[in-house]
């Protein structure tokens, strides 16, 4: 007997063909009790522990897992630092345990996605990003896979969220309040610092390049058009932040209260730039609904634990992540998915009072 007893060793040991042997390992519900058992007391009495993974994925030509590929230039740490990331990771997560698959992280960071990309041992992958398709032509993939936040056309798997509808939802909703002077906040995950754009007689030339945050846009430029404003009119702020800080978006907030003091209402593309917003407000003594309007979107956990409860277009990061590890468990062709989100009145929002304060400038 070899020193490192092999299936078929085990099978004729056991009296049984090498795929009753297979199937005690692998499939073990498909084997009648009693031949299960003996076939588990040959196995340990040979000190055989199961078929080998690497031989099994060499017959198989699958390894069981996918990959989910990070977001951005931070890495696959930012799904343990972004509440939405982690809700979405979590989506995953949950249709692999119950598919019985496993699941990989793979860094997006520019010095590390290609080669990741590349050497990564899974069935498919799920990206965060559409620009992360470029490395995978890069690696020479043939894989399946599904891109997030974006219709790509009939050829490729996705999943979005309608967020043009979510901002028309989030304006409209503030027009109707009565309120007519805006300042409109995005959130960028990056190491720059905020910008502020003024009002302009064109298009602004806006940091902002992910098509979630253009579609955004868009929905707000559409419903702020149906009362009249154009949205060239309203100041906008790309906050900038990383994971790193302990608010992010801190510095942006700032910015859109101390360089848009008329502002009645701020339109924050994101939970985590409003839930500053608050933080900030609270610091200049601006009484948020009373004094400043604020939504939000994306209705992360902490809008509703948030002191006064945000108003927010919800969408499911869960769910998100879930939809995508379906399409891509279940195979066959292209399939686009297009998720509806609500808006979520709570307690940010009200008319708006004319309101005069010193605008505070920061040390």
């Amino acid at each position: 007997m070899s020193s490192h007893p092999t299936l078929r060793d085990v099978a004729v040991a056991a009296n049984v063909s090498k795929t009753t042997v297979s199937n005690v390992f692998s499939r073990p519900g498909i084997v009648r009790p009693e031949v299960r058992a003996i076939v588990e007391a040959v196995a340990r009495e040979l000190g055989y522990a199961g078929p080998n993974p690497k031989g099994r994925m060499l017959s198989s030509g699958k390894v069981n897992v996918i990959g989910v590929v990070s977001i951005g230039q931070f890495g696959i740490s930012l799904f343990f630092k972004n509440a939405y990331q982690r809700d979405f990771l979590a989506g995953v997560a949950e249709v692999c345990e119950e598919r019985g698959v496993g699941l990989t992280l793979v860094s997006s960071r520019p010095d590390q996605a290609e080669a990741g990309i590349r050497n990564a041992l899974v069935d498919g992958f799920i990206f965060t990003a559409i620009e992360q398709l470029d490395f995978v032509e890069a690696a020479h993939r043939r894989l399946p896979f599904v891109v997030m936040d974006t219709d790509r056309g009939p050829g490729i798997s996705s999943v979005r969220v309608e967020n043009r509808d979510g901002a028309r939802q989030a304006v409209r909703h503030l027009l109707a309040l009565g309120h007519r002077r805006f300042v409109i906040g995005s959130a960028l995950l990056t190491f720059r610092a905020p910008v502020f754009h003024p009002p302009s007689n064109s298009p602004r030339p806006l940091v902002t390049g992910s098509t979630a945050w253009r579609e955004r846009l868009e929905g707000v430029a559409e419903a702020l058009c149906e009362a009249g404003i154009s949205i060239n009119d309203v100041p906008l702020v790309e906050a900038c932040g990383t994971p790193e800080e302990e608010e992010a978006f801190g510095n942006g907030a700032a910015m859109i209260l101390d360089r848009a003091p008329e502002a009645t209402a701020v339109i924050a593309l994101t939970d985590s730039l409003a839930l500053n917003v608050i933080a900030q407000a609270k610091l200049r003594g601006i009484s948020v609904p009373r004094d400043l309007s604020v939504v939000g979107f994306d209705d992360i956990p902490e809008a509703a634990l948030s002191d006064p409860p945000l108003t927010t277009v919800h969408q499911s990061a869960n769910v998100n992540g879930r939809t995508a590890a379906s399409i891509l468990l279940d195979g066959g062709p292209p399939r686009q998915v297009s998720l509806p989100v609500t808006l979520i009145i709570r307690n940010t929002t009200a008319h708006p009072r004319e309101r005069r304060f010193q605008v505070l400038l920061r040390s």
